[in-house]
């Protein structure tokens, strides 16, 4: 990897990283905690902003069998999910549940 020294005189390294609601990798330094990203993670951003502008919708809860269900927008396909994919779900309060690719 590369090292690249930030202005305060730390060094970024890549890590997992919040920007603008999302988990991303980029750079932060490792003094100052500055945030950077490479041209090829900041295309990857915008390609998620772009998706999340596809995906981000209110669904409506249908009845399958007996069991409830929702559709979700073809877009998600960019994600790798398919017919079969496995979804995690994880309730996180009584108004949030949490879809993970698995």
């Amino acid at each position: 990897m590369i090292k690249v020294k930030c202005n305060c005189g730390g060094e970024f390294r890549e890590q997992t990283v919040e920007f603008e609601g999302f988990d991303v990798k980029g750079l932060k330094c490792s003094k100052c905690g500055e945030l950077t990203f490479t041209p090829e993670q900041f295309r990857k951003i915008l390609a998620l902003k772009e998706l999340a502008k596809e995906v981000n919708s209110t669904r409506k809860v249908v009845k399958i069998g007996n069991s409830l269900g929702i559709t979700l927008p073809k877009a998600i396909n960019a994600l790798g999910l398919k017919v079969g994919s496995k979804i995690a779900l994880r309730l996180e309060d009584r108004k949030r549940l949490q879809l993970v690719v698995a």
